[in-house]
């Protein structure tokens, strides 16, 4: 293989990954975002507000902001090309609130009826 094949190759490679990279935004839209923050959160995804979204690797972190004006420090994993388009339901903070805040699991118990 000679040094400009190569090289070729490697820009290639170098353009293809970053291809993928540039489809993690257009495969987890904001409006999936916050229709899957929603449901998380018990709200009406008309009711929801995403904010400074950022995407790392396989994550997306975010803010979401209620009607209400609460907001919840977020972040989903996956949607990405890599992951086919799937993701893991999204894990939010409200923010201001101790770490022993709402977490996905206690934000998916019934409340009491009063």
């Amino acid at each position: 293989m000679t040094i400009w094949l190569k090289v070729i190759l490697v820009a290639g490679l170098g353009y293809f990954a970053l291809t993928l990279a540039g489809c993690a935004d257009a495969i987890l839209s904001n409006d999936r975002i916050r229709d899957n923050t929603a449901g998380i959160l018990g709200v009406s995804p008309n009711q929801l507000t995403i904010l400074d979204r950022r995407s790392e690797m396989v994550n997306t972190y975010y803010i979401a902001r209620t009607s209400s004006g609460d907001e919840y420090a977020c972040t989903i994993n996956g949607g990405t090309v890599l992951s086919a388009g799937l993701v893991n339901p999204p894990m939010c903070t409200k923010r201001g609130a101790n770490p022993s805040g709402p977490t996905p699991s206690n934000l998916l118990q019934p409340k009491p009826v009063q």
